[in-house]
């Protein structure tokens, strides 16, 4: 895969008095058509678009609709029983890796935030689920992220 960068997601909102959301974690990858994907390390959900920031943006939207969903449905520990597994280690590494790279380059996601998810889409997805998002990514080259 062509890897290029990384980000997390907060859904603060989402919050309640008997549980938090943690922040959740995603790489972004570039396919061979052009298309930015942004890959959910905790529970394997994928998004892609042309932009970076949509494929962010449904990539929100889709967490947000499947753990409204599985808890609504299952409860909380089913959330918990998702991330046992070990099937996104090798993403988990990547994205580990990726967080020192751009460390190095002092463009890391702790100390300087490349990107942060637009107004715009943040007040979309507050109008649809009453949730107000926070993400910030980091990316190695911003012409990959076009």
């Amino acid at each position: 895969m062509n890897y290029i960068g990384i980000g997390k997601i907060v859904l603060d909102s989402l919050c309640t008095e008997e549980y938090n959301i943690p922040h959740l974690h995603f790489l972004l990858t570039k396919n061979d058509d052009g298309f930015i994907e942004s890959v959910n390390l905790e529970f394997g959900i994928v998004a892609f678009h042309k932009d970076a920031d949509e494929a962010v943006k449904i990539l929100i939207q889709l967490l947000i609709e499947y753990i409204k969903r599985t808890i609504d449905e299952d409860g909380f520990d089913s959330l918990i029983h998702s991330v046992q597994g070990d099937e996104m280690n090798e993403y988990w590494a990547e994205y580990r890796k990726f967080e020192f790279i751009l460390a190095k380059q002092k463009r890391d996601l702790s100390h300087d935030f490349v990107r942060s998810l637009t107004r715009k889409i943040a007040n979309e997805i507050f109008e649809m689920y009453g949730i107000k998002p926070k993400a910030k990514y980091s990316v190695l080259d911003m012409e990959q992220a076009a």
